[in-house]
């Protein structure tokens, strides 16, 4: 397993607290503007208004734990935007970012593009 398969397998906020626990360059009051916008804007807004101070934060113990979400495995379009018979691009099912990749014009953006719209119902690039 490498490095950065590691740092997929655990949960973000724990790679964050470790990286700014271990950078021995930024100040406390850096470290404490990462936690507060961890915690939330609340958080955060409390903390530029001097109300509080975020609390340093356990990692959590994500040993044995399945990830919480819903993973693609496959994605199928057909007669979408530049896509004309069916066409299937299978995915590797995983926490983490999915890159999709091919030459120019091969139609990855048109299986983005179809995503997006079958979850929103709209798509960013046709709003305008």
């Amino acid at each position: 397993m490498t490095v950065a398969d590691n740092a997929v397998a655990r949960p973000l906020v724990d790679v964050v607290l470790e990286a700014i626990d271990a950078d021995e360059k930024l100040s406390d009051d850096v470290k404490y503007l990462v936690l507060a916008v961890l915690e939330g804007p609340t958080a955060l807004q409390q903390l530029l208004d001097g109300i509080s101070t975020p609390q340093a934060r356990e990692e959590s113990d994500a040993s044995g734990e399945e990830p919480v979400g819903a993973f693609l495995k496959q994605i199928t379009v057909a007669g979408f935007s530049g896509i004309g018979p069916k066409a299937t691009s299978d995915l590797h099912p995983a926490p983490g970012i999915t890159i999709v990749s091919g030459r120019n014009g091969s139609g990855e953006s048109n299986f983005a593009e179809a995503l997006e719209f079958a979850v929103t119902g709209s798509s960013y690039r046709w709003e305008n």
